[in-house]
């Protein structure tokens, strides 16, 4: 009888996980298809030199974004995550402290963005074309800097309804500010950086509301808050090194595509990147769902977690191989016969993208061991190979050899993961066996 009470106990905790995957996954999926089409009205409305130049603002966003809150969001939520059920006001103080020292970071970005920005613009490029884009840019990016903390605190508390809403809130208002403007005003690209900007700090302000008063950083006093700065930033800055390192990596095969060959191939090459980064979404929604569980971890848990990141992921990654056998009609049907030269290209992507599907889970064990150092490790040698690799294959193969690099380079990443885990998982057995011994 009491086996079978816990036998249901434990089916019942699966599948409410299976759910919180599944609803992180459709807000993530609806999240990206919101965003698509507010590109596909600013593309059609813009036009392509205008659109050139809008992209600039769109891809220097995200790059401030890592610089300021990446790493401290993901420190938030594996030093937030024990607290939250422990000890409230704990939790209070973490939040508030992450949310000074990111609105403190950027504020010091804006102001040297604004004040350097131009000569150093001068300096690269030569003219001031892109000036005011970027520094627009850095706006941008403070937004989405504290948009993504007001997700950091629903992912600690592990509510994901209101995770999504808060996901879904900024491309919603975008979306809706587009469409108004497309149809009651003319619009400009000015105009359009700004709606982008303010539908940014719209989502961030909403996730702020919806936030249990038990949480609210208004009123928290930070008592003995210079431990815990200490700990959030010895480990944010390993998952900041780790993200820029790998944001650089596929810009860099455009790059050298283009220095190698011409246009046409960046083009080929980036519509079957597209298409092949869509299975990233159902990869992060795991690693959203899974890193919260990672840091309530003990080291005697490390290889139960293992196996439970294998039946669920490995089921998924069955499930999504027919898009590798259906490559050609999904690329003629979404983008059109013009792009089915990037067929070739997305069936060696779409294996780099699997293997990361099926294992990246399992590397939260690191977050939760407070090694992320690892991670830069990892990264570091996928930018080293993706660049070494391009060199040789890129000018005798063409794009598809700048798809072969970034296969190999996950790969051998992700083995070196899996042997910095084993000797991680192993050094901490031994050490539980000699303090069993010793108490003997």
């Amino acid at each position: 009888m009491n086996f079978a009470i816990v036998s249901s106990l434990k089916c019942s905790l699966e599948n409410f996980f299976k759910k919180d995957i599944s609803i992180v996954a459709i807000g993530s999926y609806l999240n990206a298809f919101i965003a698509f089409l507010c590109s596909l009205i600013v593309s059609r409305y813009l036009g392509p030199t205008e659109l050139g130049v809008f992209a600039v603002f769109l891809t220097f966003s995200p790059i401030i974004f890592e610089l300021t809150g990446h790493g401290l969001d993901s420190a938030l939520v594996r030093f937030a995550t024990p607290e939250v059920s422990n000890n409230k006001d704990r939790a209070a103080v973490l939040f508030k402290l992450v949310l000074i020292q990111k609105i403190f970071l950027n504020i010091i970005f804006i102001v040297f963005g604004l004040t350097l920005s131009k000569p150093i613009i001068l300096w690269i490029a030569g003219s001031t074309e892109y000036l005011q884009v970027i520094r627009y840019a850095f706006f941008m990016g403070f937004g989405f800097s504290l948009w993504r903390y007001a997700l950091s605190i629903f992912q600690s508390m592990q509510t994901y309804p209101r995770y999504v809403a808060t996901l879904l809130s900024s491309s919603l208002l975008r979306l809706s500010f587009i469409i108004l403007a497309y149809l009651f005003f003319t619009l400009d690209i000015t105009q359009i950086m700004l709606i982008y900007i303010g539908s940014t700090f719209s989502g961030f302000i909403l996730g702020m509301i919806i936030v249990p008063k038990s949480y609210s950083v208004i009123g928290v006093r930070l008592q003995n808050a210079m431990p815990l700065l200490k700990k959030v930033n010895r480990f944010s800055i390993w998952i900041i090194l780790s993200t820029f390192i790998f944001i650089i990596i596929e810009p860099l095969n455009v790059f050298m595509i283009k220095y190698f060959h011409d246009h046409y191939a960046v083009g080929i090459f980036a519509a079957a990147l597209i298409l092949a980064k869509s299975l990233d979404y159902l990869n992060l929604s795991i690693k959203t769902v899974l890193l919260p569980k990672a840091s309530l971890l003990n080291q005697k848990e490390y290889r139960k977690y293992m196996k439970k990141c294998l039946k669920i992921t490995a089921p998924l990654a069955i499930a999504v191989l027919p898009l590798f056998f259906m490559s050609k009609f999904i690329i003629e049907f979404v983008l059109t016969e013009k792009f089915v030269e990037s067929t070739p290209i997305f069936n060696v992507l779409f294996w780099g993208y699997w293997i990361s599907l099926l294992l990246d889970p399992i590397w939260l064990i690191f977050y939760s061991a407070q090694k992320t150092r690892c991670l830069v490790y990892a990264d570091s040698l996928m930018l080293f190979i993706v660049f070494g690799c391009n060199i040789f294959l890129i000018p005798r193969f063409g794009a598809i050899g700048a798809a072969y690099s970034f296969v190999i380079a996950r790969l051998l990443g992700r083995c070196l993961l899996g042997v910095l885990l084993f000797h991680l998982t192993r050094k901490r057995t031994s050490t539980n066996l000699t303090i069993q011994e010793a108490n003997i």
